[in-house]
């Protein structure tokens, strides 16, 4: 399988090795997803932890919202990555997670 992927994670595109190689089924087994070549492929061990049990199309569009989401914050708060997000624009509503403006919010 690794040859076949050219030692590629399937999903991002990672360099694998022996170490950070994880099967990984492409319908998990919990949803119905079998025990066979078709639906199963190399992942790095990274991205299969973050992929848990979701199938492979619903992980990708979440990994799409992440992506959009972070281009809308301001990532340079403190110049590392990672850093609270900017308030939302005057003509964006704030995302249902942000706290009423002017609260103060730990950060940890």
């Amino acid at each position: 399988m690794l040859d076949r992927q050219q030692f590629r994670c399937a999903l991002s595109g990672r360099s694998l090795t022996p170490e950070t190689a994880a099967l990984d089924h492409v319908v998990p087994v919990g949803l119905g997803g079998e025990h066979v070549l078709e639906n199963v492929e190399v992942l790095h061990k990274d991205v299969n932890r973050a992929k848990g049990s979701m199938p492979r199309d619903e992980f990708i569009g979440l990994c799409a919202e992440v992506v959009r989401w972070s281009g809308t914050a301001d990532s340079n708060v403190d110049g590392r990555h990672g850093s609270a997000p900017a308030a939302a624009p005057a003509n964006q509503p704030a995302r249902p997670s942000d706290p009423p403006r002017g609260d103060v919010v730990a950060r940890f």
